[in-house]
């Protein structure tokens, strides 16, 4: 079963991105944004999916982002598919070798593909 990390859930691609992984129940997914107590739409909808969890990852807070996906699989990261206008689920591994410094500032990457 998948664990998925989505970061930037609370509106737009991101939380498109958390319907379609969710509606799976073989995955389960974590859905990140800095204040999920004003994402309502993302609440009431890990209210309908049992494998949904809204958890709290702030850049500007680094125990946050420490936090925010402990465990998960995969990440797909709200920078990547703004700045590449791509889909593409990275291992946390690779994501961590490609971005050494994430935060304050946004860099993007090229696609992950396979090994490479």
């Amino acid at each position: 079963m998948p664990t998925w990390l989505v970061t930037g859930t609370s509106r737009g691609i991101g939380l498109e991105l958390v319907k379609h992984l969710a509606a799976d129940s073989g995955n389960t997914v974590f859905a990140s944004c800095r204040k999920p107590d004003t994402a309502s739409t993302l609440n009431e909808l890990a209210k309908s999916y049992t494998n949904l969890h809204v958890v709290t990852l702030d850049v500007d807070d680094e125990s946050s982002a420490h936090m925010g996906g402990a465990g998960a699989e995969y990440e797909i990261d709200d920078a990547v598919t703004r700045h590449l206008k791509i889909f593409e689920a990275a291992t946390l591994e690779t994501h961590t070798n490609k971005f050494i410094n994430q935060f304050g500032e946004e860099v993007p990457w090229p696609p992950v593909h396979g090994n490479t």
